[in-house]
Order: C-alpha cells, then structure tokens, then sequence
C-alpha cells in the first residue's frame, strides 16, 4: 500500500472566503484535499485557520473536511499535507461556499519520494529477484518496456537488440517459464522481441527466479519470470493513453459496483498503416510492416473478508510477410525464399481465480483457465505450417500452518491441451552441436493429424522456520504426461540464515525437467520416445542492507544439464548431448527514496554443451561470459527527471562460413544459382565486444486531474557499431559485417487521468 508519507511542512495556500450574510452565525465551509494531477484523495491533509490555528480540521478517506468558521468574513486558510508541496494561493468569494465543496490540489513533493511497503507474493528469497514495473518502464533503452528492461539485471544474456527474450545463467530463452498473476502465457514479445506484449501501465512487479526455484512453478530447466498486474483503482474511473514510434496503448479502469473493480488495456502498432510496405527497388523484394496488437482485462470482485474472485483475459496478435525475388541474393542461398512468404502467431487466455482465507493461517487459491494458440505460416516454395492448439488447465494451491514453526504448501495442476496439425514442409533436424539447418536439400515432409496431451503435476513445500535466524525449505515436484509417459519426481532445498539483521545467507539445489520443443517428438517429424530433459541447479548467495537506500547482493550458480536432445539419422532425434553452466553475479541497488537511484549488475558464467556421440564441446550460443551493466536514474526537478545505462558483454559465439559449394540447377529454376555454405566448427568464433550508451529525458506535466509525462531516448547514444553477423555474397567468396542498432531516437507521450 502507498503511503503518502513524505514530509513537507509550511502554508499550503491562502483562501479569501468573503459571506454576503450580515448576521453573526457560525459559518461551514466545506472542501476536498485532492493529489494534483491523478485528483487521489489526500487521507490526514491538516486545514486550519493562519490566525487561528485552533480552527482546524483533517482531510480523511475521501480527502473532504469541514470547517466550522465562528462568523462571516476574510480567512486566510493554511493546509499542511505530508509529502506534498505548497499550493498556490486560490482566491475564493462568497458564491463559493454555495456552490459546494472547494477542491484543492497538492502536487507532490519531488524531493521526498512515498514510502512503498509491500508484500512479498513469495516468501522464498534464494535466487530471487524483486524490482517494480515502475522501476523498469524507467530503464533507458526500454522505450517504456518493462521486460525488455530486464536485460538490465544480472545474469540476463540478450541475443541482439532486436531480440527480447532472455537467456538465463547458462539456458536458452525457450527453457524459462513465464507467468502472469500465475497463469502461463503463450508468449512475451511481439515480432520476436521488438516490444512485449505487457503494455508499461499495467505492470506491478517483476519476480526472477534465476535458479533454484521452488515446486510450485511448472516444468523447465532454465528460469522463472513472474509477472503480477496491478489490481483496478478502486476510487474513481481513470484511464491512460501512452503513444510511442512503434506503437499507441489505452487503458481505462475502476469501480463498477460496491466492491467491484474493472481494468481494460488494449494495444496496437500503427506503422503498417503509414508505410504498409518496403520495396527494394533493384531486387523487387518487399516487406510488410510487422503489424501487432495485444488487450489484458481484469476484473476483481471482493466477495467479503474472506474470498475474492477474478476474471482475467489477455491474448496477442503478430503478422508479418515478405516477397523474395530470384534476384536477391537470398534467393541464391535459399531458393525456396522465392515467393511469398507470411508469418502469423496469437495467442488468447481466460482464466477465473478464486482466492479465499480458510483460516487466520491457511488460505486456498484456485484458478481454472484456457489458452488457445495459433501459429500459421507459409514460407516461398518450401511449404506451409498450420498449428492449433488449445488448453484447458485448472490449479489450485493451499498455503496453511500445521505448526507455529512451519509454513506448508500443496497443490497440482492439470492441463488438458488439444492439438491440430497441418504440415507440409521441408524439414532438417536441428539438435544440440548442429550446424544451422540446411533446408535447401532436407525432405519434404506432411502430417495432419489430431491428438491429445494430458499432464499433471503435483507439489508440496514446507518452511520450518528451525530457529529465529534460520529457515529451511523442503519440497517434492511430481510430473506426468501421458504423449511421452513419462513421470519425474524431483526434489527442491532451500535455505535462508539471517547472519545479522542486515545480512542474509541462501542456499538452494533442485532437480526440473522439461519438455523437448514440439517438432522433435512429433512421429514424423521426430521421436516420440524421447524422455524430457533434465536439469540440476545449485546456488549460493549473499544480501545485504546498507545505509541510505544502498543494498547489494552476490550469487553463484551451478547447473549440470542431462537428456538435451541431438539430431539421429536414424530416428531423427535422441537425447544426446549434456552440458554444465556455472558463473558469479553481483548486484549494487540504490533504492528511490532519494533523487539519485540505479543499480550496477556484473555477471561472469560459462555454459558449454557436450555432444556423446563425438565428444565435441561447444559454447552456448547465448554463452556471455563477460556482463556489466550501469543504470542511474536523477530527479533533477518535480518537472524533469534524467537517465542513463550502459551496457557491455562479450561477444556471441558464432559459427563461421569458410565457403560455399555450388548447388545443382532446379528444376524449376534452371537459371537460378544457389550454393551452399561450408561452415566450420560449431560456435567456434566470436563476435567483437558489444556495448552501448543509452540516455533518457523525462518531462512531466501536472495539471489538477491529470497529468503528462513526455519522453525522449537516444538508443546508442555513442553509436557504437556492434556486429551482429555477416552478409555473404552469392556464392559465400566475400562478406560484410552486419550492425545492430545505430543512433536511434524514440519518443513517447503518456498522458493519465
């Protein structure tokens, strides 16, 4: 809950109160202490009388007092609110008093930023990251997206800038579990990571597990990304409009009944409608913009005390297409470019919770839910890929006390998901230790089928709070599913010691599995007999408070990995390939309460995969070995505030191309040449160091029931020239480095009432 506990003491404003009456009866005067520029009332506002300070009242839930004036006449009023700056001086007449009640606005003290106290969603604290969707949509560089800000914590490897999901401690992107209030979601950014598809506004927390979490959260080997949206206001209807270069996003929320609180956001690009397309003149190819939309909707019901009920909705929309042209120098190294080609993916999730207090110690959680997923492309002459999936999942889970010194949890989940395919395609396996595929010479490959997937999950966890300073955490995961029948039990530990009151000591070790990706155990396509893989995490850390706002914290990880997958000549794929990860993170934290906050993150790791059939040992392609990033923040005023990051990483492994071989003639293009490359050893180079400079100004507007907040960032503020890859000729004989982003400005209105 926000408090409005900053302390600003003086006069706020002067009120002229002139009464027409010539009698000498006491007078009542009315009025609201209300925020400037969101109109929140102000709770324990001190309005008194400057000559008089004996005459006085306070403001309370609603931000309305009254005063009882002893007669009529001249008042000069004072108003003393905790946090706030003066106001103005507001004359008032006598007609005022008649008209009803005087609203008066308060802006807020800049220079003393609201005490926030909240509540963990978790109690566990190994491998645990906490930061505010405030704190990221802040973070230079993010354009206002609080996920793409995550690339600013610790342990976090990005593949290029225009990717958004994150690699964690030594996992690729597709190993980590995402979550919104609870629920999966399909996916987390448009157009495979220009923007996420969480719009800025509606966005409380962020909880990262890196490593090491608990049995609660569902089958993968790399991280957990947790995502709580914020509840409805509750007050008043309010809404926001935020407009950006890439994109416009309107929210509108609040009561609709006693008790009842709604929440609607909806977001869409608009660059496909200014440009549409890109035609490359000298080739005849041609780009459709990307084109993007996603909505969340919440609504909130407080039953009583004691049950709350939600009915929540989100989903997201992506397309795009190209045209590709026998001139191109794509089509000479992919002839089945040539054509049209499209790319469409959404998702849609609805889900009812039901949260309700048991007992003083015991609460129940229930939600029951459906997704449903689409993905649909069709790719020049090589085909095309129809996928349908739909699910239906229900979970509870029930947290009580059986004992003063014990915290248990337990729960399942069930998933019921029903799949469609329509494939027609050409197909090349691609496993840990491949070269890229080559699609030029794979098989032709079709299915249309129908089948079911049915999984369960069962968990249990216990904190046994062993003595004031200590807490160990014990927990089982059991997991089933009837396509690969497969059933895993798996252990979590855990262990928090509080070494003094500022300093705390963690540990943590667990088993996970996963399921392989899709096409690799589809019948045929791949193997429907591979076993999920596996995974071992161990962690150490260290956390402590220092004085003014400083806190800093030290982790080091240890990940075996088992079972990952391999492409077979024979049956297509096998679990065939280990690895291990290990590395060291530091963050320092400068929390907000003063007008310098930001936090600086160094992270060293090293991930390898090993392939059994050859021995061979290569890096991650995510593999990073070096981090460090910088992120400060500066309130220069209430009107401007500034920001700055830096980022630096060592270069992504790559797999260098040393030539090409000249193709066969197609026959249904005998006069097109195509080659295909002769590549090295897997990841066996790297590109240059990247890094980068990004700044941002804010500048903020307050008006009485609404406010502005105006934004300019310079990406690349250097313009640093990091290579992302390689250009080839026709025939692989020469290339040309390829760039990420360059200098680029983007700018971004935010308006709130």
């Amino acid at each position: 809950m926000k408090k409005n506990w900053r302390v600003q003491w003086g006069t706020g404003f002067v009120l002229a109160l002139g009464m027409s009456c010539a009698c000498a009866d006491p007078v009542t005067f009315q009025g609201e202490v209300l925020e400037k520029g969101s109109g929140d009332p102000i709770l324990g506002a001190a309005v008194y009388v400057v000559d008089n300070d004996s005459i006085n009242a306070t403001s309370d839930e609603h931000g309305r007092f009254t005063l009882l004036l002893p007669a009529p006449g001249d008042y000069t009023l004072g108003a003393v609110a905790v946090g706030f700056e003066s106001a103005k001086q507001i004359p008032i007449t006598g007609d005022n008093a008649a008209r009803g009640p005087t609203k008066i606005y308060l802006r807020q003290d800049f220079t003393i930023p609201p005490v926030v106290v909240r509540a963990e969603r978790n109690a566990e604290r190994v491998s645990k990251t906490v930061i505010t969707g405030e704190e990221l949509s802040q973070v230079p560089g993010a354009a206002g997206d609080p996920l793409k800000a995550l690339q600013a914590l610790p342990g976090i490897a990005m593949g290029s800038d225009a990717s958004g999901a994150p690699a964690i401690r030594g996992s690729n992107p597709e190993d980590n579990a995402y979550y919104v209030d609870g629920v999966p979601v399909g996916y987390l950014f448009h157009v495979g990571g220009l923007v996420s598809v969480l719009p800025t506004n509606i966005v409380d927390d962020f909880n990262l597990y890196a490593a090491a979490f608990g049995p609660e959260y569902g089958d993968v080997t790399g991280a957990v990304i947790d995502v709580a949206l914020r509840k409805p206001r509750t007050d008043r209807l309010g809404g926001k409009v935020n407009i950006s270069l890439v994109g416009a996003d309107g929210l509108i929320e609040g009561p609709v009944a006693p008790h009842q609180s709604v929440l609607l956001s909806a977001r869409r690009s608009y660059f496909d409608f200014l440009i549409g397309k890109i035609d490359d003149k000298k080739t005849g190819d041609k780009i459709t913009i990307p084109r993007y939309y996603d909505y969340q909707g919440k609504y909130i019901w407080e039953v009583n005390d004691a049950n709350t009920l939600s009915a929540n909705m989100n989903g997201a929309s992506d397309s795009v297409g190209f045209t590709t042209t026998e001139k191109s120098d794509k089509a000479k190294h992919a002839p089945y470019l040539v054509g049209d080609s499209s790319f469409a993916h959404a998702y849609h999730t609805q889900d009812i919770q039901w949260n309700t207090r048991v007992t003083s110690t015991a609460v129940n959680k229930m939600y029951v839910g459906q997704m449903r997923s689409t993905q649909s492309e069709s790719i020049g002459t090589a085909g095309t890929v129809d996928v349908t999936s739909v699910s239906q999942f229900i979970f509870d889970e029930f947290k009580f006390e059986p004992a003063p010194d014990h915290a248990v949890t337990v729960g399942g989940n069930y998933v019921h998901t029903d799949v469609k395919l329509d494939l027609d395609i050409l197909y090349a396996t691609v496993g840990v230790g491949d070269t890229p595929p080559n699609y030029n010479d794979a098989p032709r490959l079709q299915d249309v089928e129908s089948f079911l997937i049915r999984s369960e999950l069962l968990f249990a966890k216990d904190r046994w709070r062993i003595s004031p300073d200590l807490t160990l955490i014990g927990g089982v995961h059991w997991t089933h599913d009837d396509y690969l029948d497969r059933t895993y039990i798996e252990p979590r530990l855990g262990a928090e010691w509080e070494w003094s009151p500022r300093t705390l000591l963690t540990a943590g070790w667990g088993k996970y599995n996963q399921f392989p990706a899709g096409g690799q155990v589809i019948d045929v396509f791949g193997n429907p007999n591979l076993q999920r893989l596996r995974a071992t995490h161990s962690v150490l850390g260290i956390a402590q408070k220092l004085d003014a706002g400083w806190t800093w914290k030290l982790e080091g990880y240890y990940k075996t990995f088992d079972d990952l997958v391999t492409s077979d000549p024979v049956v297509r794929y096998t679990n065939g390939a280990s690895g291990k990860a290990h590395g060291a993170e530091l963050l320092v934290k400068k929390d907000s309460a003063t007008l310098w906050s930001g936090w600086l993150s160094l992270t060293y790791s090293q991930s390898r995969r090993k392939v059994d059939a050859t021995g061979a040992t290569l890096p991650l392609d995510f593999d990073q070995p070096i981090i460090a990033t910088g992120v400060l923040s500066y309130k220069y005023s209430s009107d401007w505030s500034f920001g700055a990051r830096w980022t630096y990483h060592t270069g992504n492994p790559y797999t260098p191309i040393s030539g090409g071989k000249e193709r066969p003639a197609d026959p249904q293009n005998p006069d097109l040449k195509s080659y295909t490359p002769i590549y090295d050893e897997v990841n066996s180079r790297r590109l240059p160091a990247y890094h980068r400079l990004d700044l941002r100004a804010d500048r903020h507007v307050v008006y009485n029931t609404w406010k502005l907040n105006a934004y300019l960032e310079l990406i690349n503020a250097y313009d640093h020239k990091n290579v992302e890859g390689f250009d080839y000729s026709a025939d692989y004989s020469e290339y040309t480095r390829t760039y990420q982003l360059p200098l680029v400005p983007f700018i971004g209105v935010e308006m709130e009432f």
